[in-house]
Order: C-alpha cells, then sequence, then structure tokens
C-alpha cells in the first residue's frame, strides 16, 4: 500500500489530503490565499492524524506545481521538497492545465480541448490539446488578444479566464497513484514551479 500526501497552493484554497493506493483518507481546505505559509504545515499536521498516520508512513509527495500565484507555489514547492528530502521520498509534480483537459476528456469526443485559467488582467494560461491527448499547444502565458486570435479552432474550452477552477480532485487521487505505481518522479534537485511567465522582481531606488 501507498500513502501520498496532495499539495495545492496553486490558488486561493490551500489544499492537503492524504490517500491511500488512490483512495482518499483525509482532507483539509482553507480559503485564504494570505494564509498559505501560516496554515500549509499546519494543514498537513491535520490531514496526518485525521488519516491515523504519522510523517514517515508516507510513500510520496503529489503536488499542484503550477501555474497559479507565484508565492503559493513557492510555499507549497518548498514544504513539499523539503518532506521529500527528510523522509527520503519522492515527488511528483503536476501542472493544473494538464489535470484540468486530462479530466474533461475522458468522457467526451471532440477534435480539441483547452484550459485557460486568469493570470493577470488581460492575461491567461492555457493549453491546447488534440484529440489524442497530445499537445497543440503546450501550458504557456498568453495576452487575451492571442487567446481571441486561438479560440476559433477550439472545441472545448474548459474555464472562462476568470475563475481559478479546481481540478477533480478523485482524477488526481487516481493518477497519482498510477503514477507513484510506475515511478513517475520528478527530480528534486531540478523541479522548479511551473510559472509560465517570468517573475518580476523591483528593487529599491537610490
Amino acid at each position: 500500500m501507498n500513502y501520498v500526501l496532495h499539495i495545492d497552493t496553486s490558488g486561493d484554497v490551500c489544499y492537503t489530503a492524504i490517500a491511500k493506493d488512490g483512495k482518499l483518507l483525509a482532507r483539509i481546505q482553507h480559503a485564504t490565499s494570505r494564509e498559505h505559509a501560516s496554515t500549509l504545515n499546519l494543514q498537513i499536521e491535520s490531514v496526518l492524524s485525521e488519516a491515523s498516520i504519522k510523517a514517515s508512513d508516507l510513500s510520496a509527495i503529489a503536488i499542484i506545481a503550477g501555474p497559479g500565484s507565484y508565492t503559493g507555489l513557492r510555499i507549497g514547492m518548498a514544504t513539499a521538497k523539503g518532506l521529500c528530502y527528510g523522509l527520503n521520498i519522492p515527488l511528483m509534480a503536476y501542472n493544473k492545465l494538464d489535470l484540468l483537459v486530462l479530466h474533461e476528456a475522458q468522457n467526451k469526443k471532440f477534435a480539441s480541448y483547452a484550459a485557460l485559467l486568469p493570470a493577470r488582467s488581460g492575461e491567461y494560461f492555457a493549453t491546447v490539446y488534440d484529440a489524442s491527448l497530445e499537445y497543440i499547444i503546450p501550458p504557456k502565458h498568453i495576452l487575451a488578444s492571442e487567446w481571441e486570435e486561438m479560440i476559433n479552432d477550439i472545441y472545448y474550452i474548459i474555464g472562462d479566464g476568470k475563475s481559478n477552477l479546481e481540478i477533480n480532485e478523485e482524477h488526481w487521487l487516481f493518477l497519482s497513484n498510477y503514477d507513484f505505481d510506475n515511478q513517475k518522479f520528478a527530480s528534486l534537485s531540478f523541479i522548479e514551479p511551473f510559472y509560465l511567465k517570468d517573475v518580476f522582481l523591483t528593487s529599491k531606488k537610490g
């Protein structure tokens, strides 16, 4: 059996869950984006307790690595990597856009699928797949004008670019269990959040 800790700090909701062999044991969601740093570790402790296991029982960690809030992604990734190093367990990293498409495409038959998430005003995070679930456009940051040019060629669109959609929990837990069994792990040395756009830093003048 395997126990996988799931973490998603990409949006306003700080999500943590424990799954055993792909089945949910415990879940906590905290819906205040600016409190991810102060709540994430407490949530992890709580879901471990609710699942009646210890951190040392964990087999792996699965994380939504982006796209989303820069700060949220950094908090989630730093926490996940720290636990993986400390417990000597693997990390599985997921792109939220991919998960949205892969879930919706299971029971529908369209020529193409797209997922759209909000970035800044007039900007989106997007990906487009064909019917064989191969990339037409890999996950990327685009402007609203680029999306308007693309939209006529897309048959099924997930999201309106205004709201940060929640992924399907059951599908993610199933997929992470499959990936664990097949050892589809990220490199702890090289994995970084999937920002999909440059992080702009400012410095004080003078």
